[in-house]
């Protein structure tokens, strides 16, 4: 059953696929107002993968720094030649639910990264499957003590 705070965000980072033939950060993702549990990943790909392939979900607890950036906490996603395509089929669509939803403050952000690149997919799509989680700016403010506020008029 699907919740009204429920949704799906699309992790473009400005470009319509991401290339997974080559290493490396491909996309980010994070809330600026409202905290957000992430409850699954889910992944398009175009082409039958060429050999296994990994995908990871960071966490970089500063926006665009890799300070204390942790590895694969988020999610990690093996793709696998076995997720077939047939020539004039519509995408495979690889899902992954986390065992427990992860949250994510304001001010943090996800990095999907490839470690193993997979050959052959080179025109992926990611996103999330989301739910905000609504708290007022001060009890936000309390859970994650590392971020900063500043409250403008």
């Amino acid at each position: 059953m699907y919740t009204n705070a429920r949704y799906e965000v699309p992790m473009t980072s400005g470009i319509a696929v991401l290339d997974l033939t080559s290493t490396g950060d491909k996309a980010y993702w994070g809330p600026l107002c409202v905290p957000h549990l992430i409850h699954m990943v889910a992944v398009a790909i175009d082409a039958t993968p060429g050999d296994a392939g990994v995908i990871k979900g960071d966490l970089r607890l500063t926006r665009d720094s890799d300070t204390n950036r942790t590895d694969g906490t988020v999610f990690v996603i093996n793709l696998a030649t076995s997720h077939t395509i047939t020539g004039g089929s519509v995408s495979k669509v690889i899902y992954h639910k986390l065992t427990t939803p992860f949250l994510i403050y304001p001010g943090q952000e996800v990095a999907v990264e490839v470690t193993d690149a997979s050959a052959s997919v080179d025109e992926a799509k990611i996103s999330f499957w989301v739910e905000a989680v609504w708290e007022p700016p001060i009890n936000i403010n309390q859970l994650a003590p590392t971020m900063t506020m500043v409250a403008t008029t």
